[in-house]
């Protein structure tokens, strides 16, 4: 029976009836002596429960109007009992959504974090490289200085410094960076 928006179970049969092994209530023969009502959830989830039996002095047809109001209190808890477990589920659903928001920012993070590290060993990685090239042209130049000062030398030397500008990051451009800062002066140095 649905009072409501609540379902609220109504049983009325023999005090003593109980349902058989595979859970089937079934009807006695014979004429019917004592009546049970049985109006709510039985067993662990009983939110509101209440039984009604013919005695002697009262049958159940002289109690309908408490039968009524016990009808409708246990519909009322039966909605009750509803919006509590829906309000749990909606408690529980927003933890676990909270939690799972906080596990993706952490490995949002987590990514960001590994991004910026990476970046920044690219940028060491091209520092170091360019250095090693810089260095290499410096070698090459001095070098070069040197073959100069024996006569017979020139023409390798102009190609050995061609060689030395194209390794050599400041003079080639490779670097815009190291040539606002270091200029073709650091050659110099």
């Amino acid at each position: 029976m649905r009072v409501g928006h609540a379902g609220v179970s109504l049983v009325l049969d023999h005090p003593k009836a109980k349902p058989n092994r595979q859970g089937e209530w079934q009807t006695r023969d014979g004429a019917a002596d004592t009546l049970q009502l049985t109006i709510g959830q039985l067993g662990a989830n009983a939110g509101y429960q209440a039984i009604w039996c013919d005695t002697d002095p009262a049958e159940l047809e002289s109690q309908l109007t408490d039968i009524g109001l016990d009808i409708l209190i246990a519909g009322e808890a039966a909605y009750r009992a509803e919006r509590q477990r829906r309000y749990e589920w909606d408690l529980e659903q927003r933890e676990r959504l909270a939690a799972e928001l906080a596990a993706r920012r952490a490995e949002a993070e987590r990514r960001a974090r590994e991004q910026r590290a990476a970046e920044a060993q690219a940028r060491r990685e091209l520092l170091f490289s360019q250095a090693q090239a810089w260095r290499t042209a410096r070698d090459i130049r001095g070098f070069v200085a040197d073959v100069r000062g024996a006569a017979d030398g020139q023409t390798e030397a102009w190609a050995a410094l061609a060689e030395a500008d194209a390794l050599d990051p400041v003079t080639a451009g490779s670097s815009s960076a190291t040539a606002a800062h270091g200029g073709p002066e650091a050659d110099d140095r």
